[in-house]
């Protein structure tokens, strides 16, 4: 299964069914334009043509100028040599872009072996990342698309509290 949601709840569905990522959409934010081009224009869009971009502190990957996905948990530390993960899940590696575009690869080449239709998996939970946020029409206008599955009233929970509700929903 193809597991993308809007934050991290793709990771932590992943993470509970004991299964190895099959997206390179996991650990990110995807704001709403994003996600609506990722699930209505899904059969035209090259996940080969991207660019790794750098704003501010933030690394952002581009995918076929049509898409943006933001990597947030990806830091930039020149004391870290190897990749280490600190800070509520986040990686410190002084060569995090090659991090990042490897990760980016391998994940994609797993979607493209598993060759189905992604589950778009969206949920509002407390976080401090904007973009992750919808508004109540945005959720309403995703949600009837048949493979998006939309959980609502977690707007007060953390990640992993919404990752199991959603979970059992499967």
């Amino acid at each position: 299964m193809i597991y993308i949601s809007q934050n991290c709840l793709a990771g932590h569905l992943y993470h509970l069914k004991g299964v190895q990522f099959t997206t390179p959409f996991i650990w990110c934010v995807i704001d709403f334009y994003s996600m609506k081009k990722l699930i209505t224009e899904w059969e035209n869009i090259n996940f080969h043509n991207y660019k790794l971009e750098k704003q501010d502190t933030q690394y952002n990957i581009i995918i076929d100028n049509l898409v943006k996905i933001q990597y947030v948990h990806y830091k930039y530390d020149e004391k870290c040599l190897e990749p280490i993960k600190k800070d509520f899940g986040d990686i410190f590696y002084n060569k995090i872009e090659d991090y990042i575009i490897t990760k980016y690869e391998n994940r994609l080449k797993r979607m493209e072996e598993c060759k189905e239709i992604p589950l778009f998996c969206i949920c509002n939970f407390k976080t401090i990342y904007e973009d992750a946020v919808y508004t109540e029409k945005q959720l309403k206008e995703l949600e009837q698309y048949n493979n998006v599955k939309v959980l609502r009233g977690c707007e007060t929970k953390n990640p992993i509290e919404s990752s199991i509700r959603f979970f059992n929903l499967l």
